[in-house]
């Protein structure tokens, strides 16, 4: 949920200090996904974190035929009260993850919004109980929180400018929220895929090598069953996931996959704020070890963008029809951008795995996010023998 108080571990210096030297030789994929949360400050971490912002980053990569039709990005709240929204719709805060209200036909008759501004969750409700006065009394609520836990944890998001995007809702061919493929991506390559069903019911959780074939590992859901069939644009899915994941060591790429359209969800950067399960246990390691974690992270000159890749930040074409669904802007290609049919041919260097915290890695990081520290904070009076061991 947001975040209203950060606490002071969160905060304290010397906390942060205790963490670096905690992950400095990190192996499982839970210990390498604290040890970037950490030190990875990159620009290019939090435009993946602003759902507003990673909009032009996936038109540049890969071309905006991919990106859901936004609606309306706006600063304001009560700028909705004048956005032009269909009957059905999403609505999301650019700088969290976890709130959304979904505007379908087809959510339980009995659901409702909460009369609570600041409640930040999954919402599933028809359009006759959702007044615009409702959509921006909880944006609103929204916007006066910092979603994350603080600077030494995900401070990411306390980067992101506070804001509110309305998009298209997606659907499979009964009218219901489409299966969530989630691919890891890992120095510009895809070692394995997470496949998600049913958000709002029964939900299921699978686990698949990129060429489809089950792992024996539970994230907390139950299996599906009978086990899904891969769907038919795995590989354009696959790819797209590459390329959009090209500029880093690891990111998780969200796809759908809506009738023949294969459609951007969001990037992690950040799998469960570095505490993602996994059941057995021995998968926490063999995810771990398709990352080597570079030293320290560099600012990386992304590409200019492809000819007719537009970078508009709000879509304002009309919804695909029935016999285009892959019209976007003019553009009616179903076609992957040439670079992405490449799927990388050429390999990224390797950068050589973190051993330990440099002297230049520890000046960096002292001079991070000090503006939020608490200067009264337990941990300013403590050494890092005297706090509690954390996992």
């Amino acid at each position: 949920m947001g975040s209203a108080h950060v606490t002071w571990r969160e905060r304290s210096r010397l906390v942060r200090a205790v963490r670096l030297w905690r992950t400095r030789n990190p192996r499982t994929f839970r210990d390498k996904v604290r040890y970037k949360m950490l030190r990875d400050h990159r620009d290019l971490v939090v435009t993946f974190a602003d759902k507003a912002a990673v909009r032009d980053y996936v038109a540049t990569s890969v071309g905006r035929q991919y990106l859901p039709i936004a609606y309306a990005i706006v600063d304001e709240p009560t700028d909705l009260y004048h956005a032009v929204l269909p009957d059905t719709f999403v609505v999301k805060p650019t700088h969290g993850s976890g709130a959304v209200i979904v505007v379908s036909e087809h959510a339980p008759a009995e659901a409702r919004l909460p009369d609570d501004p600041g409640d930040w969750s999954y919402r599933y409700v028809r359009p006759r109980y959702v007044g615009r006065h409702d959509i921006v009394r909880i944006a609103q609520g929204w916007v006066a929180q910092l979603y994350g836990q603080g600077p030494n944890r995900e401070w990411v998001y306390g980067q992101v400018p506070r804001r509110v995007l309305v998009e298209e809702l997606l659907t499979d061919a009964d009218g219901e929220i489409p299966d969530d493929y989630k691919f890891f991506v890992f120095h510009g390559k895809c070692a394995y895929v997470q496949l998600d069903v049913g958000r709002f019911g029964r939900r299921t959780q699978d686990f698949f090598r990129p060429d489809w074939e089950h792992l024996p590992l539970r994230g907390g859901p139950p299996w599906a069953d009978p086990r899904p069939e891969p769907p038919p644009q795995l590989a354009e899915m696959i790819a797209v996931a590459q390329r959009l994941g090209a500029d880093t060591d690891f990111v998780r790429v969200d796809l759908y996959c809506v009738g023949d359209r294969v459609v951007f969800g969001e990037l992690t950067s950040f799998p469960a704020g570095g505490d993602s399960p996994f059941d057995p246990e021995y998968f926490n390691h063999e995810f771990g070890s398709h990352w080597t974690v570079p030293r320290r992270y560099r600012e990386r000159r992304l590409e200019t963008p492809s000819p007719g890749h537009s970078l508009l930040m709000t879509d304002k074409t009309p919804p695909p029809g029935p016999t285009d669904q892959g019209r976007t802007g003019g553009m009616a290609t179903r076609e992957v951008a040439p670079d992405v049919v490449e799927k990388h041919r050429r390999e990224s260097p390797v950068p050589e795995d973190a051993t330990e915290v440099t002297d230049e890695q520890r000046r960096e990081q002292q001079q991070l996010d000090h503006q939020d520290d608490d200067p009264d904070a337990p941990g300013a009076h403590q050494d890092r023998h005297q706090l509690a061991d954390e996992t």
